[in-house]
């Protein structure tokens, strides 16, 4: 027996066993042989794949070293510093030691001199007491002034040797003290240097652990693109072996004559032929993926060949620059020192000659000393504009390159994709193929050879099955890395854009700041021009100039910084209101998608709750089954949705804490903004109250007898002060302004805050109402059928036996006993009704005034808008200026859009005002008391009741005994002091009806009124 021929490529290993087989030495050689790759392919593979990561590997490995080398000098050099530090600290030592020995020698020598100074002052004293002895002997007086001088003679010498000896004492205390300090000095410099030492030794071996795990990498890529190189020489391989394949098969055509031979080469051939096609194209997408990557990578390094060489270039202009900006520096100071000396030499000439000629030279110099700080100002302001420019430049291009990237890494993302659907096909196919094996397999009349067959063609393809998941699975993973490449793309996309961001706010407070300091120049200029003589006021109004052009210019750069900083802000601002809303969209949703589960799974439990009733209540088994097995399903479904259930309550609660944080953070963001504002104010005011208690004292001041430049200079400060005030005025009025806006902006917030408090509890109230009316429409239609089944009962009750109406009348009192439940339950109902409807009648009045005021204030809005708008489309269409254009333009869509959807809202608003209007008119009604009955509520009620038995009986024709039976019956339920009351309206009722006997134009209530017992 022959094994099916399953698929096309098991054609050629088929086995006949019955008849003659097909053979030749070399027919199934190359189905033996696998797609090998020689040793000298493999080497140059290895060998290119070297070449190509050697030039990267060599570059990487000299940069290691260069570290490692800079790190090793560092570290001799610091090893240096350290014994050379340890050696004077040596020396030092030694020293203090020496001046210590030295001052304890001038310490014991000072003593003795003390001594020495003692025994001086005695032989002095003995001298003194001598001369005084002699005077006396002789009868004379003493001479005072030798006595005088001997003493002042002693001390003289005494203070002379004690001071000596304090001069070289404090000497060398103070040499100790240098010494100490010198010697904490080195101390502290060598603990640094021990510390700078430690960092670099840690440092050294993070390089050289960097320069291992570089060199690990570089291996594992090595390996891989090897393995990557062999994978695309096995493609090349097969194809070549293939078509060795098919020259042998054609070879052996045109050679074999016998048909049935012919017929399986043929088949062989097509089956190749196909082979080769699909080998063809796989090689074609390699090949197209190989250059279209080539030529990606060449775009990346083209970028970054770019980037280098802009950074080569800027860095050496910079350099240049601050070479220059260095002697310009030089320049001024230089300048200045010559100004200063021209300025002393003209204010020191006398005569009027002299003069002149000082003038002349102090001109040039002043001019000179100007011109060279001029030129500082533009070389930093170069520098500035040069930063500026590279940062942009710098960015764009990073930006470029990061995009190429992120474009390379989908690129590859999408050709995985693609190798993943081949696979996916290539999958099914096998596992085709091993279902259909397996089938075969279980056949009985297969003989061993078949078996055999069977079993190896299983393993095949059991083997290529793995083969193929192993390919998924790496094409997932490289897909996931991928993805998280384009994740750390983006994110370095965002920090370059947070970069210029700050850098622009930087340069923004930088740019203020030098405004500030340009202001605060004039403002010293002009002081000093305001009480100075003619050469003065000349030079300040030179430099007031010079300061109103450089602020003029700084004011232009701020303002072309704040308009990017702006869009930037309201990019950002717009971004947060649609993640917001987006936000709230998805969790709206996910809150809608939880509660359809929730219904689903009410509607399913209650399906298999009743299958089980009718599954215990069903005598047949299929029945039984039946039930059971659809609740299997239901089972199935129920676990399904409860999954699902668990998934979405978990989504519902992460978008709640998700849309509440970003809520928050768009209220708390808002006050933010708005406590800013009033603190520029509060800031504004307390500058204008210092300028106030300011002009008091100039006041004061001025009173006083003052001389003229002092008061000169008091009245240009008060004047100052003036113009000071009255700018913050300007500002404090358009801080008020602008608080305002804010101020309507929270007033807006508030109300719309407010409304959406008010529509929640009114849609909650109507929610309540429409349930309770289900509920209350539920319970009624149970009593009505209650009191059909009452009605049946009793009609059937005349007409039984006596021992059957004993049963009748316990199953009506049974039913009647349900049927007061019911009632009783309907009068809860109708209380909670009522309760409600008062509830939702005060809310509805709430939520009209509240949707009064919006649509109100969307009015007003509106109008608002619409008297902008012409201003706004003028600018949009004939502004001059390209970024105020397409602010404008922005500015005019943004307009356009809150009109229409102001439109929009008023219309919705007026529908919900209609239908507000249309419910209060409803509760309003329904409120209001019923119809009250002259004759007494109970009369009115019995004869309602009766009214109806009356009405039933005459439909169904009965005699006048069954109907008054059936009276009687009614009012033996009442209490007994109620029953002649109720026998009273029954017999008022049946000779009205008796004259009407119609049960058409018998009308109960009508009748009720006729008889006086119901009226308004």
């Amino acid at each position: 027996m022959l094994i099916a021929q399953i698929f096309a490529e098991d054609v050629e290993n088929t086995v006949n066993i019955e008849g003659e087989e097909f053979e030749l030495e070399d027919d199934n050689k190359y189905e033996r042989e696998k797609a090998q790759i020689s040793e000298k392919i493999r080497s140059s593979i290895e060998k290119k794949i070297a070449r190509k990561i050697a030039l990267r590997e060599v570059a990487k490995k000299r940069q290691f070293d260069r570290k490692t080398s800079k790190i090793h000098r560092k570290l001799k050099k610091i090893n240096t510093q350290i014994e050379g530090l340890q050696k004077r600290l040596h020396i030092y030592s030694k020293t203090r030691k020496s001046l210590k020995i030295k001052r304890t020698k001038l310490i014991s020598q000072k003593k003795a001199a003390i001594l020495k100074i003692k025994k001086l002052r005695t032989s002095m004293q003995a001298k003194i007491t001598k001369m005084e002895m002699k005077a006396m002997r002789k009868g004379k007086k003493i001479n005072v002034t030798k006595k005088r001088a001997l003493q002042l003679i002693q001390k003289n010498q005494a203070r002379k040797i004690v001071r000596e000896f304090t001069i070289k004492e404090n000497r060398i205390k103070r040499q100790l003290k240098q010494l100490e300090s010198k010697k904490s000095i080195m101390r502290r410099k060598i603990v640094h240097l021990q510390g700078i030492a430690k960092y670099l030794r840690a440092k050294l071996a993070n390089v050289l652990k960097q320069k291992q795990e570089y060199a690990k990498k570089i291996q594992n890529k090595r390996i891989q693109l090897v393995k990557k190189a062999m994978r695309h020489a096995k493609v090349f391989a097969m194809l070549n072996q293939v078509e060795k394949h098919i020259k042998h098969v054609e070879e052996r055509l045109a050679v074999l004559v016998d048909e049935r031979k012919r017929g399986k080469l043929s088949t062989q051939r097509e089956y190749l032929m196909k082979k080769q096609k699909m080998i063809k194209k796989r090689i074609e997408v390699l090949k197209r993926r190989k250059a279209e990557r080539k030529a990606r990578k060449v775009e990346i390094n083209k970028m970054k060949q770019q980037m280098k060489e802009y950074n080569k270039k800027y860095h050496a202009e910079k350099k240049i620059k601050k070479a220059a900006l260095r002697s310009a520096k030089r320049q001024v100071s230089y300048l200045k020192r010559q100004y200063k000396k021209a300025e002393r030499a003209y204010n020191g000439a006398r005569s009027l000659v002299k003069r002149e000629k000082k003038a002349i030279a102090l001109k040039g110099a002043r001019l000179a000393f100007f011109q060279a700080k001029s030129s500082v100002y533009n070389l930093k302001k170069d520098i500035r504009d040069m930063k500026n420019i590279s940062i942009q430049k710098v960015h764009a291009i990073l930006r470029g390159l990061l995009k190429l990237k992120i474009i390379d890494a989908n690129m590859r993302i999408t050709e995985h994709k693609l190798s993943i659907k081949e696979y996916e096909v290539y999958k099914k196919k096998v596992v085709g193929r091993i279902h259909q094996l397996k089938k075969y397999g279980r056949r009985l009349d297969l003989c061993p050879a078949n078996q055999r067959l069977l079993r190896k063609r299983l393993s095949i393809n059991y083997r290529r099955l793995k083969h193929v998941a192993r390919k998924i699975s790496h094409s997932m993973k490289a897909i996931r890395v991928h993805q998280l490449r384009i994740g750390m793309m983006h994110k370095k996309l965002r920090m370059i854009a947070i970069k210029e961001y700050k850098h622009m706010k930087a340069m923004v407070r930088s740019l203020k700041a030098s405004v500030k300091e340009l202001k605060n120049t004039i403002r010293v200029a002009k002081f000093k021009k305001a009480c100075a003589g003619v050469i003065t006021r000349k030079r300040m109004n030179y430099i007031i100039k010079n300061a109103k052009n450089e602020i003029q210019s700084l004011k232009v750069e701020i303002n072309d910084f704040r308009m990017k900083i702006k869009l930037v802000d309201e990019a950002i601002a717009e971004e947060k209101r649609q993640r917001l809303m987006v936000t709230k969209i998805d969790y709206h949703r996910a809150k809608a998608a939880l509660h359809e589960a929730k219904h689903g799974i009410r509607v399913i439990s209650r399906k298999i709750q009743k299958n089980k009733e009718l599954a215990t209540s069903s005598t047949e088994p299929w029945k039984r089954r039946q039930y059971l097995g659809r609740n299997g399903k239901l089972t199935m479904k129920l676990v399904k949705l409860e999954s699902m259930r668990k998934k979405l309550a978990r989504k519902v609660d992460m978008l709640k804490v998700k849309y509440n944080k970003l809520y928050q953070a768009e209220i708390s963001e808002f006050l933010a903004y708005k406590t800013k504002w009033e603190v520029r104010k509060s800031k504004v005011i307390a500058e204008l109250n210092k300028l106030a208690k300011q002009d008091t004292k100039i006041t004061r001041k001025l009173r006083k007898g003052i001389c003229e430049i002092k008061k000169c200079r008091i009245l240009f400060s008060r004047k100052y002060n003036y113009l000071q005030a009255h700018k913050l005025q300007i500002v404090l009025y358009k801080i008020n302004k602008k608080l305002e806006k804010i101020h309507s902006e929270y007033v807006r917030r508030s109300e719309a805050r407010s409304f959406r408090i008010i529509k929640k509890r009114f849609n909650k109230q109507k929610k309540a109402y429409i349930k309770n009316e289900h509920l209350l429409k539920h319970v009624r239609h149970q009593l009505t059928r209650l009191e059909k089944k009452i009605a049946v009962a009793e009609q059937r009750l005349p007409f039984l036996a006596d021992n059957e109406k004993v049963i009748a009348r316990g199953v009506v009192a049974a039913l009647e006993k349900i049927k007061r439940n019911v009632q009783k339950k309907i009068n809860v109902l109708e209380n909670q009704r009522t309760i409600i409807m008062k509830k939702y009648l005060a809310l509805n009045k709430e939520y009209l005034i509240q949707l009064k005021k919006r649509m109100e204030s969307d009015k007003k809005r509106k109008g608002e808008l619409i008297a902008k708008r012409p201003e706004t489309l003028r600018a949009a269409l004939y502004e001059l200026i390209p970024h105020k254009q397409q602010r404008a333009e922005r500015k005019l869509n943004r307009l356009d859009k809150e009109v229409e959807s102001l439109e929009k809202r008023s219309l919705e608003d007026a529908h919900r005002m209609k239908e507000a209007i249309r419910t209060r008119k409803f509760l309003q009604e329904a409120v209001k008391p019923k119809v009250v009955c002259t004759g007494g509520i109970i009369n009115c009620r019995y004869c309602h009741s009766l009214g109806r038995i009356i009405k039933t009986s005459l439909r169904n024709r009965e005699e006048d005994r069954i109907i008054l039976e059936r009276l009687h019956h009614r009012c033996n339920k009442e209490l007994p002091e109620n029953q002649a009351r109720c026998i009273d309206v029954a017999m008022r009722l049946t000779e009205a009806a008796v004259k009407v006997f119609d049960p058409v134009k018998f009308k109960v209530a009508s009748a009720c009124k006729k008889i006086g017992v119901c009226g308004i």
